[in-house]
């Protein structure tokens, strides 16, 4: 089970995040949000995906504080594995954590 990360993103900024896809290195795609600090960490980062592929597969996604040691693993349903839902799980950690 995979979705776009291009979707992902988009359903972040709609929710008022101001997020980015971008190639994090060797092909693979990481969704920043935020601004970048002094050392280039982002307030949170959401990935691993595929960036070439544009894709993010369900038991690969994690998101936390750009960084960090700690993530948080998505373990939702892959019925609930969709743009839309997945980045309001980021959304609400996302407000908790800023």
């Amino acid at each position: 089970m995979k979705i776009k990360m291009s979707e992902l993103t988009k359903e972040l900024n709609a929710k008022g995040l101001k997020a980015t896809f971008e190639m994090s290195g060797g092909g693979v795609g990481t969704i920043y949000i935020g601004e970048a600090n002094a050392d280039g960490f982002y307030k949170f980062a959401v990935g691993p995906g595929s960036y070439g592929a544009d894709e993010i597969y369900k038991d690969d996604t994690c998101w936390g504080v750009d960084g960090s040691e700690e993530a948080t693993y998505y373990t939702g349903s892959a019925e609930d594995f969709t743009p839309a839902k997945v980045a309001e799980l980021i959304a609400n950690d996302y407000r908790k954590a800023n």
